[in-house]
This record gives structure tokens, C-alpha cells and sequence, in this order.
């Protein structure tokens, strides 16, 4: 299977409308909270459901636990555009070579798009905490394998430089949040029964 046929990362949603949801939820939550239900749970457990149900947790990439697989000799393309034009095989033989990249973090952030635009593609399988990659080269090119790697991990570190920023403001809003409902002032106020602590 080459590294095409994978799903691209970061191209689901939009970064910031996923963030904007997820707050404006939280901020509804608030405001809907009466004062028999805010005396009702503990202001410890309160502010953990919070930052358990509306953080989400930056990528750090673990590169120093990248693996790769031992090279599988089999059939793969050529993509030799010459010899698929006059209808000959594309198929020659080749390997196929596998990458894992381990990470910290949520891999939710690993779907979502990033605000800019024109960047290539990056194509790999989330699995738990790590990325797989997927390649399949011919004998020439056994050494491009760990190039479109390479090309791999810069991209994905160029959206992190990104993405992350913003997750962590997003924590920041979160964790606001969380604190002012553990004050009892706030627990008893009209702003726990009316309003909502969360600011931005």
C-alpha cells in the first residue's frame, strides 16, 4: 500500500470553527447550570468535567521512538508515466517500507485543517498515539522511502507550529473556566445561576 492510498492529515474541519464550537457548548453548559445543580456536585469534580469534556491536549511528536519496518520485497507501481501511457504493467518489483511516528496529545488535532491554505498533503493511518506511514518504492528508489518520511514529518511539524498555539489559547479558556467554577462565591452568585464563567 503506498502512501497515497492513506487518508490526509489535516484535512478535516477547520481548526478554529471546531474551537469556537466547543467553547460556545461550554459557555451554554454554564449559563444553563441553576444553583441546585451547581451545590449539587463537588467544585473539584465540576471543574475536572470541564477540562475533560472541552480540552484538548497539544501534539508533541516523540521522535525518538520513531520505528520502521524491515523492508517487504513484492510487486509495487512503477508510476512510470512513460510505460503507462503505451499500456505496459505498471507493476515492478520493489518494497514496501513502514514508519511509525509516536506522539503525546489528542490525536483529534491530527484531523483538523489548519487556517492556511496550499499546503501538500500528508498521507498516513492515526492509530491511538501514533501515526503510520505506508510506502511502497521500487528498487532504484529504495532510499526515496525514507525521503517522503522525512517530507513527512516536516510537514506535520509545520501545521503543529500552527494549530498547537491555538489549542493552547483554547486550553487557556477551558481552564479559566474551570477555576471560576470552583469558587463558592461563583457557586452562589447569580453568574452560577444566570450567566457563565467562561470569558474570553
Amino acid at each position: 500500500m503506498s502512501g497515497r492510498q492513506h487518508k490526509s492529515l489535516f484535512a478535516g474541519e477547520m481548526l478554529h470553527g471546531v474551537l469556537e464550537q466547543r467553547r460556545a457548548t461550554m459557555e451554554r453548559e454554564s449559563a444553563a447550570h441553576n444553583t441546585d445543580q451547581v451545590l449539587a456536585i463537588s467544585p473539584a469534580d465540576l471543574a475536572q468535567s470541564y477540562v475533560d469534556r472541552y480540552r484538548l491536549e497539544p501534539i508533541v511528536l516523540r521522535e525518538d521512538e520513531i520505528s520502521a519496518s524491515d523492508p517487504v520485497e513484492g510487486a509495487v507501481e512503477s508510476h512510470d508515466r512513460y510505460a503507462a501511457r503505451f499500456g505496459e504493467s505498471g507493476m515492478v518489483q520493489g518494497f514496501r517500507v513502514s514508519f511509525t511516528l509516536p506522539f503525546h496529545g489528542s490525536s483529534e488535532i491530527l484531523k483538523l485543517s489548519p487556517n492556511s491554505f496550499g499546503q501538500m498533503p500528508i498521507y498516513g493511518t492515526v492509530s491511538d498515539d501514533r501515526i503510520h506511514f505506508h510506502y511502497e518504492v521500487t528498487r532504484e528508489n529504495f532510499a526515496s522511502a525514507e525521503k517522503q518520511f522525512d517530507s513527512a514529518i516536516a510537514g506535520i511539524k509545520d501545521r503543529l507550529r500552527e494549530l498547537n498555539p491555538n489549542v493552547e489559547h483554547h486550553n487557556r479558556i477551558v481552564d479559566r473556566c474551570s477555576s471560576i467554577s470552583k469558587r463558592p462565591s461563583w457557586r452562589r452568585s447569580r453568574r452560577a445561576r444566570d450567566g457563565t464563567c467562561c470569558g474570553r
